[in-house]
């Protein structure tokens, strides 16, 4: 499944492989927000697991910025179920190691972690390199 939102032909976008005998659904999020996809599945008697892709570019304009906080904003709270949230978010300034009580000198980051803690209550991250 992916997304078509990107029609400039410059080859952006996210998307996600899902195997035929997986049952789901591709979600539709109105956003200004272009680089992702969100897919809702089965994941046990009556219950429901969203996962949501998503790009962001190092280079997205403020307000580009803007309504990806704002598109995770209401992925959180628009759909009542377990979440995994993953993708290339491209915020470099951040320091995992230390994110729960250092801030950085990047606000958009700041905003970032901010969002990640108000909104998921079991977070991990993995960083390869």
């Amino acid at each position: 499944m992916s997304n078509d939102n990107d029609l400039s032909g410059n080859g952006r976008g996210v998307a996600l492989y899902v195997k035929e005998d997986v049952h789901c659904s591709l979600l539709y999020v109105d956003s200004k927000y272009d680089d992702f996809v969100v897919l809702q599945m089965e994941s046990g008697v009556d219950e429901k697991l969203l996962i949501g892709i998503f790009y962001r570019s190092p280079n997205n304009s403020p307000e580009s910025v803007r309504s990806f906080f704002t598109l995770l904003n209401l992925i959180c709270s628009k759909f009542n179920c377990r979440k995994i949230l993953v993708g290339d978010f491209n915020f470099t300034q951040i320091d995992w190691a230390s994110v729960s009580g250092t801030r950085s000198s990047c606000s958009m980051c700041n905003k970032f972690v901010d969002i990640l803690q108000k909104k998921i209550s079991n977070t991990t991250c993995s960083v390869s390199y």
